[in-house]
């Protein structure tokens, strides 16, 4: 290896801002459909929030795990990850990373890791997958690809479950209620 990053550098999607902006106006139009539903509706307001909020909870979990993505160079290793895995891949393993359609990282061993980090997309596409070719040249001098691999030094995988977005959404939601039940006096 050549050297090691200075700095635990941090990239993200191109997608990540869009998928952000969504969570939030998906959120704001439940929380207004539930206060306006309120109004026309004769089902009681617990119904509407509960199915209101769990419709919100549920597409909001579905853009957390989607825009939740990142890849963060460590002294020695790429981390990829995303809201469910986390893939950390040594550097000396490292053939190349390809850009032409999302990230791939090759491994000299012939097989390929693929973190869903910059993920096949329209978006990625259109822009030509920057966030990728940015990855790509500040993993490139800690390769050494003419060199073979060692032995007892592999891709390490982990799995997480991204609970902390559920209980915001959820908490957000349970919050809405109380507020137009006891504060606003909706029924």
């Amino acid at each position: 290896m050549r050297g090691t990053p200075v700095s635990q550098r941090k990239f993200r999607s191109d997608e990540f801002w869009i998928g952000c902006l969504v969570i939030a106006g998906i959120n704001a139009a439940t929380l207004w459909f539930t206060a306006r539903q309120g109004e026309a509706e004769t089902a009681p307001l617990v119904e509407q929030s509960v199915v209101n909020g769990g419709i919100a909870t549920l597409i909001t979990c579905l853009f957390v795990v989607l825009t939740g993505t990142q890849a963060r160079l460590g002294p020695k290793e790429l981390f990829l990850t995303n809201r469910l895995t986390v893939a950390v891949v040594p550097f000396v393993l490292i053939q190349r990373l390809t850009t032409h359609d999302g990230l791939r990282v090759e491994l000299k061993d012939g097989s390929t890791v693929v973190g869903h980090v910059v993920p096949r997309s329209n978006g990625g596409r259109w822009s030509g997958y920057q966030t990728a070719k940015r990855i790509r040249r500040a993993v490139q001098p800690y390769l050494t690809p003419a060199d073979s691999a060692p032995h007892g030094i592999q891709v390490i995988y982990q799995r997480r479950i991204p609970i902390r977005w559920l209980l915001i959404t959820v908490g957000l939601h349970a919050t809405w209620y109380l507020l137009l039940r006891y504060v606003l006096g909706a029924e």
